[in-house]
């Protein structure tokens, strides 16, 4: 938006008004800039150190508070396969090798 119309404005008027109306956006920016960085310094200097912008009794209030609210999360997703179902197949399968390896234990012991 901005910078389009400082484009338009430089490529009709290639003035000196153009190079003014630039610079001050260009200020304006660097200004708003510097504003969110000592938003977010002082964002900071709060997660860092609490007890600098916090008198202790604030922060009492504020673990008081942390202390008694309860996070509840819950999971959406795709239903898994049922596992007892698995651990059963696989204990049939296990059973029919250890019967089939019985019988032909039994079958090689009755041919020596």
């Amino acid at each position: 938006g901005r910078w389009v119309s400082c484009d338009v404005s430089c490529g009709v008027s290639c003035g000196v008004s153009c190079d003014v109306s630039c610079d001050l956006l260009v200020e304006a920016l660097q200004l708003h800039l510097q504003g969110l960085q000592e938003a977010l310094s002082l964002h900071l200097l709060a997660l860092r150190h609490p007890e600098r912008l916090y008198s202790p009794q604030e922060l009492d209030q504020m673990k008081y508070r942390i202390s008694r609210d309860e996070v509840n999360v819950e999971v959406d997703s795709a239903q898994g396969p049922d596992l007892g179902n698995v651990l059963a197949s696989l204990r049939s399968q296990y059973e029919d090798i250890v019967h089939k390896n019985k019988e032909q234990a039994e079958l090689w012991y009755r041919k020596k």
